[in-house]
């Protein structure tokens, strides 16, 4: 009988392991909704080319990483809502043991 975990489609420590590459990408993608949050806050989304977004953080093309500041915008939106989310339940599980 084959251990647990053993077959092949099993997940191994490897399979999620990030190279290189994947990093770098990630990394410019976060360097890219932070500069587009930056320029869009100060001059309003209309006012804002993505040329402007991509010179700020220095890549060739933004769209290597978005389809358009509509999907940067999205992104962004999500990370605010993830941390608001995660604050709330920090709190609400402090206020929870405190209370107990």
């Amino acid at each position: 009988m084959p251990l647990l975990g053993a077959t092949p489609y099993a997940p191994t420590p490897d399979t999620f392991r990030i190279d290189r590459r994947a990093r770098q990408r990630m990394r410019t993608r976060a360097r890219l909704v932070a500069a587009g949050r930056r320029i869009i806050g100060a001059r309003g989304l209309e006012g804002t080319a993505i040329a402007d977004i991509a010179q700020e953080v220095d890549v060739g093309s933004f769209y290597n990483y978005f389809r358009s500041k509509d999907e940067l915008l999205a992104v962004h939106s999500l990370d605010v809502s993830l941390r608001f989310f995660a604050a709330l339940r920090d709190r609400c599980v402090s206020v929870a043991f405190a209370g107990a």
